[in-house]
């Protein structure tokens, strides 16, 4: 059985693998859409309206860029019991 400040610590562990895998992942895939030439969803919280986004640049924030973040936390979950012992 584990003592409670190892567990605590790697509670500790696993929020910061997560969040700055997640944190990454995201810019990975802002980059990747910025080189294709797509919205982000910095756009929609400037001066753009979702109505004028063309249906590429819909699927790509409603379809693929959270399938891609979803990828992610699948990708990371699965690891993660090979990198926090």
């Amino acid at each position: 059985m584990m003592k409670r400040s190892s567990m605590s610590m790697k509670l500790v562990l696993e929020v910061f693998y997560f969040g700055y895998g997640i944190l990454i992942c995201a810019v990975m895939i802002n980059v990747l859409g910025t080189y294709l030439g797509m919205n982000s969803w910095y756009d929609l919280l400037g001066s753009m309206t979702f109505f004028e986004l063309s249906l590429v640049n819909m699927f790509w924030l409603i379809v693929a860029y959270p399938f891609l973040l979803g990828m992610a936390i699948y990708v990371l979950n699965t690891y993660k019991t090979k990198i926090i012992k």
